[in-house]
């Protein structure tokens, strides 16, 4: 169950989901506190069960906000619309919140929740987002980040397709930032996002590239006012699959036979989990946690 006690720091989490109804249902269920407001987002494409599930399971929670549900693609502008649209409902509805946390619905905590809470206070003001000049990546990675850029990508048939049409050569210059698509960001710098109407100035810019949401909250907070904020640890823990001896983009399912070095991270949060593949690392982290 999630923590019972009053803490200073309050968080809001967006909860991005498109399956395991009850893994989501539990997810929620662990972060809890008085302390904690959620925007949960069903993919409309999801099946029935997976929407009607989890609000059955929570609607009688006050603190629970459900985002008009819209159908995510993976690597595709949607996935930045479903951030603005849980941004503009968190921050104009009289909300009390200090931080901003963007988890998925395969994550999960693997610090206690009082310990978030308590460390963030320490840290209040900090944005915690993985921000890094693309110059000076590894040249692999600075290669194959800069392709996502380079040719013009619409979402079709629920995919993102990538065509032989060159986008306008000034996102070369303008797009300078990238990192994770999840991340810790203050009130402060959501407020001024949404206030600055931050998804129409951007929306040309992003919204033909691959992978906009590792870009987008990236380069509005180092091109910004809140770029001394920044400390380029999301606090996230993740596996990425090795193929030919490449990261690829998508994380490992984690189990049981990673849970060591789960638990030994510094992260707050971990993914991905899938009940369906491993239920009892996720039963061990919830035992250790409490």
């Amino acid at each position: 169950m999630g923590y019972d006690g009053a803490l200073e720091v309050k968080i809001a989490y967006l909860i991005a989901a498109h399956k395991n109804a009850g893994q989501v249902v539990r997810l929620i269920e662990q972060l809890d506190c008085e302390d904690a407001v959620f925007a949960i987002h069903i993919d409309k494409k999801s099946p029935f069960n997976v929407y009607d599930e989890v609000t059955s399971a929570l609607k009688a929670r006050k603190n629970i906000i459900f985002l008009e549900r819209l159908g995510v693609t993976y690597a595709g502008w949607s996935q930045c619309k479903v951030v603005f649209s849980a941004l503009n409902r968190l921050c104009v509805e009289g909300l009390q919140w200090d931080y901003f946390i963007h988890l998925s619905g395969q994550d999960y905590p693997i610090k206690p929740i009082s310990y978030i809470h308590e460390w963030l206070e320490l840290h209040r003001g900090t944005n915690f987002i993985d921000a890094r000049l693309i110059d000076k990546l590894e040249w692999r990675l600075r290669g194959s980040v800069r392709r996502r850029y380079q040719w013009l990508a619409i979402e079709q048939s629920h995919r993102v397709c990538r065509l032989p049409i060159p986008l306008s050569p000034f996102n070369h210059l303008r797009i300078k930032y990238y990192g994770s698509g999840w991340y810790m960001i203050t009130r402060e710098f959501c407020n001024w996002v949404v206030e600055s109407n931050a998804e129409t100035r951007i929306a040309r810019r992003f919204r033909h590239t691959t992978s906009p949401d590792e870009f987008v909250m990236q380069d509005l907070i180092m091109a910004g006012p809140f770029r001394d904020t920044v400390e380029c640890d999301n606090r996230r823990f993740f596996i990425f699959r090795d193929h030919n001896n490449k990261r690829l983009q998508h994380p490992l399912n984690l189990t049981m036979d990673h849970l060591e070095k789960v638990m030994q991270s510094s992260a707050f949060f971990a993914r991905k989990f899938d009940q369906e593949v491993d239920d009892e690392i996720i039963n061990t982290i919830s035992q250790n946690i409490s």
